[in-house]
């Protein structure tokens, strides 16, 4: 499965920030980048929260992505939606 499929599957998203000034480069980013995943107008929702600090201290984002994939259902032994932590390139 390529990775536009999947990400064009979320239903919603929320983001993490531990630096409220890197911001601004995020909506740069995501505005670049969201065009190759989503029609213009099907971005799906995005909640941005600034923190103090993540469990692991080296990681500065965190995305916690919900995903609606037609004829799977959840089995009850893990979430519907699956945490992602990613250290920056």
């Amino acid at each position: 499965m390529r990775p536009a499929e999947v990400v064009g599957d979320l239903a919603t998203m929320t983001t993490y920030l531990v630096n409220s000034g890197v911001v601004a480069l995020f909506f740069e980013k995501r505005a670049r980048s969201f065009p190759d995943y989503f029609d213009e107008d099907a971005y799906r929702p995005n909640t941005l929260l600034v923190v103090q600090r993540l469990v692991e201290p080296r990681l500065l984002m965190q995305i916690l992505a919900g995903a609606i994939v037609e004829g799977q259902q959840c089995d009850g032994e893990r979430p519907p939606t699956e945490l992602v932590n990613r250290q920056p390139a």
